[in-house]
């Protein structure tokens, strides 16, 4: 059973699987991991993807853009009549007073359009897995109601889905995140999408992942803001040259480059907008908008602030306060905007770490949960309102609401610390806290900096002694002991507060040397002293341990510690990518793996250069993970290394290699792949591989792969072997695709030699340039 997750996107759809090593973004026909969610109605044929989103401008009124969005509405809704002002697309009724879309005489449910789009992403996985998924989990936002969360339910269904498992994009991303979190934390979790936006606060654990809770508007989404921009550029144009008599083509072409404007307005240089087709009507230049920072704020003061309610709904349906969430998690390609961050952010004052999930995370975490349903991962709970409202059936594996979503610890209860009985005696500072009125305990928060510090030095003291007598974990256990003792006669809110006061007491530098020289000193250290190390490393603000973490990264054989010292990596690679390339040389290949995520969520041009460096690595799978995340910026290599990538010995990594070479049009890789084509050794390579080659090359350069394959053809050898007349077979093939006059004279020539060509090679040339004349034949006929 493959363990499939797909995320039925506004804007795109994207599949994943989860195998042995992890989860799988699957690739489309196009070569890459998502698929506009865009659909084109034709009598004949749906055209899906790009194919439907290169019509849109001229083809408006057939071509739906936000499908998912119309899911199980009534006419009546006011997001419906909201989507029928900004849709070219008909929008009429069904036989139950369902949104229905008119194409000329037929009407189309949004059911069966989505199906089609679930279906090529199913299609795509099948691709990959040489088997047809039957079983999936799908994702639904937070502004989704019952209904339709009951029509894509019945989607997946029209896709050939025997059962789809639904849970909240929320909880799939938090599963995509929580695979290296060692105790229950706190996160808010804000999407901000093409379709919607919402805020939600959950429960991550290593066990389970928890909704608290979550708020959700299916307004102020990204195509709400490219629509108000549209107006907004209309109106600056009627201003000048008059009013423009309503055309959907011209709104749809004005869409995409008040899209393609608001997405490259934080890096562009000239924020002036050119307005299609308006020179045809002015008999002038293309007028120019200005489209700048001023612009768009004005154009998102609504859509912030409808966000800046939601977060607030959803602090308060948790019962939490800003400070007590302390990590936020920013989603969707709106957060890409700074005033976007920039709102979120302060509506979660307080909270210490904000990342942006990587694309692909919430199909990642639906595959997940799909293999943690089925036994193929290990299992996470999943406390979801989903997955008891929405889904046709409950499952079984996942525990009740009732159920607490991480179970207590088996810790000692209030009281000396284990670890802290058998080492030196407690300073006098932690002795009052035990035996201090719980009202001396609770005015620490309180107290000032100054007041406070000779209390608070005595604990880091005792602390870091621990420490470096191998007992980390004492910093963590000593936490957890005098929260749970404050908790019993105070609120947790307070309780919480103190504890962060001591964490930035008690977590110092010198703490958090000798914690790393614990656990990297072990293969298996202790889970206390794994996970105190991840207490101390997620309460740093800065990054000035960056060099320490780095180093040590390099040490540690355990998968766990690594984990956690690439969370600290991760934050703070910016600036640090020199020193990433030094480790990416030597380090083991799991390790450079990882280091190379990293490079990736960095995204800037110093994480590329430092990720060039693992091309000389001599682990396969990490020559081919730095090909992929350099992509187009090969061109910039060296030719020796691309030409050692195209010869790798192993013939995995070279079809793999190959593979991203072209999907990728990297041309600079193309003397490389010719080089090999013309060795001695091509002949020995396996056919597929062979071919491959050939595929290649004319993705770079056809009239180079042209001339390749009448290089292999026009071969004559003394002694033929099979392997070099399979080669001349596969030059055969191509060279009938062809239609220049060189690849007819090469196969013509093939035909009629009578010494060095076999029998086998003759006939099939003969057919082959038979084809070229018919070809050429037919085009010269009268239609």
């Amino acid at each position: 059973m493959i363990s499939l997750g797909i995320d039925l996107g506004t804007s795109a759809v994207r599949a994943a699987v989860h195998l042995a090593n992890g989860g799988q973004l699957a690739r489309f026909s196009d070569g890459s991991c998502s698929l506009p969610a865009a659909v084109t109605w034709s009598r004949e044929s749906l055209r899906l993807g790009s194919a439907a989103l290169a019509r849109a401008s001229r083809l408006p009124q057939l071509t739906v853009l936000s499908v998912k969005r119309l899911l199980g509405r009534l006419t009546d809704e006011p997001i419906v009549e909201h989507l029928r002002a900004q849709m070219a697309v008909t929008l009429s009724a069904d036989d139950r007073g369902r949104v229905a879309l008119a194409f000329s005489q037929q009407r189309v449910s949004p059911e069966s359009l989505a199906a089609a789009l679930l279906t090529e992403a199913i299609h795509a996985v099948e691709l990959a897995c040489d088997r047809r998924p039957t079983t999936a989990v799908l994702c639904t936002p937070a502004w989704f109601s019952a209904e339709s969360c009951a029509a894509l339910e019945n989607a997946g269904a029209l896709a050939g889905l025997d059962s789809a498992q639904l849970i909240s994009e929320a909880a799939a991303i938090a599963l995509s995140l929580s695979s290296a979190a060692l105790r229950p934390r706190i996160a808010a979790i804000v999407d901000v999408g093409a379709g919607g936006c919402s805020a939600s606060i959950v429960e991550m654990g290593p066990g389970a992942v928890r909704l608290l809770a979550s708020a959700g508007s299916p307004f102020a989404g990204g195509e709400d803001v490219d629509s108000a921009l549209v107006r907004a550029v209309l109106r600056d144009i009627e201003e000048r040259i008059g009013s423009i008599p309503p055309d959907r083509c011209f709104a749809e072409l004005l869409r995409r480059r008040c899209e393609a404007a608001k997405r490259t307005l934080p890096s562009a240089t000239d924020p002036s907008l050119p307005t299609p087709l308006l020179e045809v009507r002015t008999g002038s230049d293309e007028p120019r908008v200005l489209v700048d920072q001023r612009l768009v704020h004005a154009v998102l003061h609504q859509p912030l602030m409808t966000l800046r309610a939601l977060c607030q709904e959803a602090l308060r349906a948790a019962s939490l306060e800003p400070p007590e969430v302390p990590r936020l998690i920013l989603a969707g390609g709106m957060t890409r905007l700074a005033v976007v961050r920039d709102e979120i952010t302060a509506a979660f004052a307080g909270a210490r770490a904000c990342e942006a999930v990587p694309e692909g995370a919430v199909a990642l975490g639906a595959a997940r949960h799909a293999a943690s349903l089925t036994g193929r991962a290990d299992f996470v709970a999943v406390i979801d309102k989903l997955i008891a409202t929405a889904a046709s059936a409950p499952v079984p594996s996942t525990p009740p609401p009732s159920v607490r979503t991480i179970p207590p610890s088996s810790r000692k209860p209030a009281g000396t610390p284990a670890s802290a009985s058998r080492a030196s005696p407690a300073p006098q500072s932690l002795r009052w806290l035990q035996a201090a009125p719980s009202q001396d305990v609770e005015a620490l928060s309180a107290r000032s900096a100054e007041d406070a510090r000779p209390l608070l030095d005595g604990l880091a003291s005792w602390a870091t002694t621990r420490a470096l007598a191998h007992e980390p974990g004492a910093a963590l256990d000593l936490l957890d002991s005098i929260e749970r003792s404050f908790k019993t006669r105070h609120s947790d809110a307070s309780a919480r507060v103190l504890r962060k006061r001591m964490e930035d007491a008690l977590f110092t530098r010198d703490w958090l040397q000798a914690a790393l020289d614990r656990v990297a000193s072990e293969p298996k250290p202790d889970s206390r002293s794994v996970a105190a190390l991840l207490a101390g490393l997620a309460a740093q603000p800065h990054d000035g341990l960056f060099e320490l973490v780095l180093s040590r990264f390099g040490q540690v054989d355990s998968p766990l510690v690594r984990s956690v010292l690439l969370g600290y990596l991760e934050r703070f690679v910016h600036n640090h990518e020199a020193d990433v390339t030094e480790i990416l040389r030597s380090a083991s290949a799991d390790q450079a793996l990882n280091l190379l995520a990293t490079l990736r969520q960095a995204g800037t041009d110093q994480a590329r250069d430092a990720a060039a460096a693992a091309l000389t690595s001599e682990h396969g799978v990490v020559r081919l993970q730095a090909i992929t995340l350099l992509g187009e910026d090969c061109p910039v290599l060296p030719r020796e290394v691309l030409q050692a990538l195209v010869d790798d010995p192993e013939p995995d990594v070279r079809t793999a290699i190959l593979q991203v070479i072209r999907a990728q049009r990297i041309a600079a890789a193309g003397p490389a792949v010719a080089k090999r084509i013309r060795s001695s050794s091509f002949d020995r390579l396996d056919a597929s591989e062979r071919e491959l080659l050939l595929d290649t090359a004319a993705a770079l350069s056809p009239r180079r792969a042209e001339q390749l394959a009448i290089f292999l053809l026009d071969r004559v050898e003394v002694f033929t072997t099979e392997a070099s007349e399979r080669s001349r077979e596969i030059a055969v093939r191509f060279l009938a695709t062809c239609e220049s006059t060189d690849a007819l004279d090469a196969l013509e020539r093939a035909a009629s030699r009578r010494w060095g060509s076999s029998s086998t090679i003759r006939e099939t040339a003969t057919r082959a340039a038979a084809s070229i004349h018919k070809r050429r034949a037919s085009r010269l006929l009268p239609p």
